[in-house]
Order: C-alpha cells, then structure tokens, then sequence
C-alpha cells in the first residue's frame, strides 16, 4: 500500500510526477511566511492609514471652514464651463488643478461637506504612501503621518496644498534615479504638482531640474548624455514644459489684481523668520492658534533659529548632491518669493518642511558621495551624527503640535460661518437680501448656497473677486443697505466681520457670533429697515 502522503499527491509537470502533500504544505506555508514578510499585507501600512482615516475623520467633522476653503468650492459651483472656471479663478493666484478637481465634484452635488471628504481622502493617500514607501523608520512614520501639515493644515483644512502633497510624496515613491523609464511618470506627477500652488510649482521646478536635468546632463557614455539617447527624453521635456507653463500662465494675475508686489521692510523682517516657523510650528496662544508662534515676540531668536535650522537640514542632505540642491533650490525660491511677493503663513511656508522631508525620502535613493565634511561636522561632529535622531525629535514636536490644535478645533468653532449661516437658516432669512461689509459673506454664501451683496466688488455674487475695487469699498455699509431696503420694499440684513460703527438707530443688531479660532471670521448681523411713507 501507499504512504498516505503518496496517495493524496497530484500529478505536476508534464512527466506526473508526484510531489507529497507535506511536501506542499511546508511550500506554501514558506510562501505564506514570504509573502506576509515581504510584498504580501502590510499590516503596519494599513493599520497607520486607517488610524490616520478615523483621527483625520473626527478633526473634519469638527472642522467649520473659513472662506479660503469656501472661495474655492464657490468658483467651482457656480463656473458653467473649464472656460468659465479659468476666467473665474484668475484672482486667485493659484493654478487650476484644485479647482478642477472641485468642478467635477460640483456637477454632482451642492453639499458642501463633500469637498472636505475628497480633501479627508487625499490626505489619507498621502498619509499610505508615507506608511507604506517612505524610507522612515516605523516610529518615524507615525510621527510624520500625524505631524501638523499632513494631519491639520493639509489635512484638516481643504484646500488645494493638500493635493500638492500628495503629488510631492508620490514622486518620491516613483522617482528611481537608475531607471529612465519611471522618469516619464515622474514628469506627469511634477507637472501636476505645479498645477496646485505657487508653492507646488516651485517645488516642482527644484525638483525637475535636481532630479532629473542635472543628473540626466551628467551621465555620459562615450560623450553622448544618457538623457539625449533616450526614448523617453522628449516626452519628458514636453510633459514637464506644459505643465510648467499652464501653471505660470494661470498664476499670472490680471492687470486689476487686488494684489500689489513690492518690497517691504515688513517682508524683510518675516521672511528672516519663516524657516523657524516651518519647522516649529508651535503656537503662541491656544485661543487663537492659528497663524502665531510661540517666538512671535522675540524675532531675534527666530532668526536665529531659522539660520540653525537650515545648517541641520543642509547637513543633512550634505553627501547627497541631488537631494541637497533640490532642497536649497526650494528654500531660496520660498524665501524669495516671501521677500518679494509675499511672506505668507505657516500654509505657505509649511512648503519648506514638506520639501525637506521629500528631500530627505529622496536621499535615500541616492548614493553617498565623497565629499568634504559640512559645516555641522566640523563644528559638532557628536550632533551631526544624531541626524535621524533630531529627525524623530522635530517630527515629534509637530505631532504635539497637532494633537493640542486638533482639540482646540474639536472644542471652539475655526470659523463662525457655519452657525451664522445655521441662524439665518433657522430663523427663515436663508433667502433674504444680505449686504456684505466685506469679506465675511463669503463664507455665509457658501453655507447657504447663495449670493451675496459685497461693497467692496459692488455687486451681488458668491466668491469674491480680487480686484481693484476692494481698496475702495465702503468703511460703513449702511448707506448701501438701506438703499437696498427701500428699493425693495423690504428688510435687508448686514453681515459684518467687525461691529458697525454708528449703527444705533439705524441698524438693528440681530447676533453677534464671536469666540473663533480666525478672528476676522466672527459675525455680526444686523437689520435694516425701509423707510416708510
């Protein structure tokens, strides 16, 4: 009789040869082991992805938007057409792929909430690529993953620097410096990565011209650069041409921009301080987190700090050419353009911290050069060789970070909007006539998806348009208002971001809301009357 082994055996090859079933066992439960080990489920991957899901879920449900998030939705809502859209967002300053994005969503639903699920969905792909692909150690990519930017600023608050990481942390998946196959792939990611921000389109500049110009141009066999040999050469350097100029092209504001460009010595003073509050992020008051840092006080030891900083990171990135001119690219257009243009806010120059970290996820990639040693070696060869360590620690305060400004949301309102939109709505004035002080009906028109009618652009609209008008709107509405209420024949409200001036007797005061997070995002309602004859 045959062992039992022999006799549940199948036939395998084209002999029929038979192969014990133990034998097949012990295979598949090494292939299962394998599999687990290498590329089968990534447990750690998946359980940090849905973590960060459930905690960025519960930070957006907490979220009111203000009217930066609002603008955008309101563009796209209300554009009939892509032609429409792009003549509706040249005042914005940003190129079209969020927007875009928010078209296609408008063409199924009003709601306004959706648009913070694709933002939650965006950054729950960027928080996979970091759990599943980053060079980071685990405990490096939890901290990361529930930093600041990823979890809050680009995470929590919906707009268009949220994809602009995602794209950022996808090319530093696809990028293979020895592969000339992934660069084509590579060039679709950084051209739409300068589609989403000014700062998403510098980042993608350094990073195409560090990555693949200047690596491509030094790679020579028999006198000839790889780059001009290659097949995929003009597909590259078209791909990223497009994009590139679709970005400027868009970015380019019109003549009547409300925006005017001219050095200041307060963009002197704040651009010295940026690199600081990038990558401490620490606010200086839980009451009103945003946009402060806890040096706001002390611009000496900012400045200090900032130059520091970019010692460590520099240093950091010292052996790995690439890496290190991508980065300083970045950095000197950032603080370039916040010299120049504009310094911003933390949302802006959060941009320096993300590209180092893309930097640094790319350096890994790249092989170690004999150089010279840095600045940080000579001076404290103990501190240079604890890079990964102060990595940790950095990454560690901007999970601390966070955690308090995500309970500060979950507790007071971000914006007021939301609950003057709620009072309106509940008292059954959704549809009446509201005149806008300034930009405070913005965020009420998104709310109630309607109209509203600003002083500043003189005319009834949802999103605001950035031009000339608004440095001549009126200081007090209330002329404008009761015009409206006398033609009308009707009560007409006034949404006000401050308190009206002057107001007693004429304007009635219907709420107040105050107490958010924005301080320019409270709301005063007021009534007026028509004249009766």
């Amino acid at each position: 009789m045959r062992p039992p082994e022999v006799m549940c055996a199948t036939q395998s090859g084209s002999m029929g040869t038979s192969v014990p079933l133990s034998a097949r066992v012990e295979k598949a439960v090494k292939r299962g082991e394998q599999f687990a080990q290498t590329g089968g489920f990534d447990w750690f991957a998946t359980g940090l992805t849905s973590s960060f899901f459930l905690v960025d879920l519960l930070n957006v449900l907490h979220h009111e938007l203000w009217r930066d998030e609002v603008g955008a939705w309101l563009i796209a809502r209300q554009s009939h057409s892509i032609f429409d859209l792009v003549r509706n967002m040249r005042y914005e300053g940003h190129p079209a792929l969020w927007f875009l994005l928010l078209f296609g969503l408008t063409r199924f639903t009003h709601v306004i909430f959706t648009m913070q699920v694709l933002n939650l969905v965006i950054a729950t792909g960027t928080a996979y690529l970091i759990a599943a692909h980053s060079p980071f150690s685990r405990l490096q990519k939890v901290l990361l993953c529930f930093g600041y930017f990823p979890l809050y600023e680009y995470g929590t608050i919906s707009r268009n620097y949220g994809v602009g990481l995602l794209l950022l942390f996808w090319f530093c998946v696809a990028y293979h410096p020895d592969r000339r196959q992934s660069w084509v792939g590579s060039a679709v990611l950084l051209s739409l990565l300068a589609n989403t921000s000014v700062y998403g389109a510098m980042i993608a500049i350094s990073f195409a011209v560090s990555f693949m110009v200047i690596p491509a141009i030094a790679t020579k066999d028999g006198g000839k650069s790889r780059f001009f040999r290659s097949a995929y050469s003009g597909k590259v350097a078209l791909i990223l041409l497009i994009g590139l100029m679709l970005a400027i092209l868009q970015m380019h504001p019109p003549p009547d921009t409300f925006i005017t460009w001219k050095l200041h010595s307060y963009n002197v003073q704040k651009t010295m301080t940026v690199v600081w509050k990038a990558f401490f992020p620490i606010p200086k008051s839980l009451s009103h987190f945003w946009n402060s840092n806890i040096l706001d006080s002390k611009k000496r030891t900012m400045i200090l700090g900032s130059m520091v900083i970019l010692i460590i990171t520099f240093d950091s990135l010292w052996r790995r050419r690439l890496a290190l001119i991508a980065y300083a690219s970045v950095a000197a257009a950032i603080l370039l353009f916040s010299l120049l243009i504009d310094p911003g806010f933390e949302r802006h120059f959060g941009h320096l911290f993300v590209a180092f970290i893309a930097c640094f996820w790319i350096s890994a990639k790249l092989k170690e050069e004999p150089v010279p040693r840095s600045l940080l070696e000579w001076l404290s060869p103990g501190l240079a060789a604890q890079r990964k360590t102060i990595l940790t620690c950095l990454l560690g305060v901007h999970v601390m970070v966070a955690v308090i400004v995500s309970g500060v949301d979950w507790k007071r309102p971000f914006s007021q909007g939301k609950a003057a939109a709620a009072f309106l709505r509940n008292k059954g004035l959704a549809e009446r006539f509201v005149v806008s002080r300034d930009y405070a009906g913005e965020t009420i028109a998104g709310y109630l998806d309607r109209g509203v009618y600003y002083t500043g652009g003189q005319g009834i609209g949802t999103f605001i348009v950035w031009n000339q008008n608004w440095r001549r709107y009126p200081e007090n509405p209330i002329e404008s208002a009761t015009e409206f209420a006398n033609k009308r024949h009707e009560d007409v409200l006034i949404v006000s971001s401050s308190p009206l001036e002057n107001a007693a007797g004429v304007a009635h005061s219907m709420a107040e809301f105050t107490g958010s997070i924005v301080q320019d995002e409270e709301f005063y309602i007021y009534r007026i009357e028509p004249v009766r004859r």
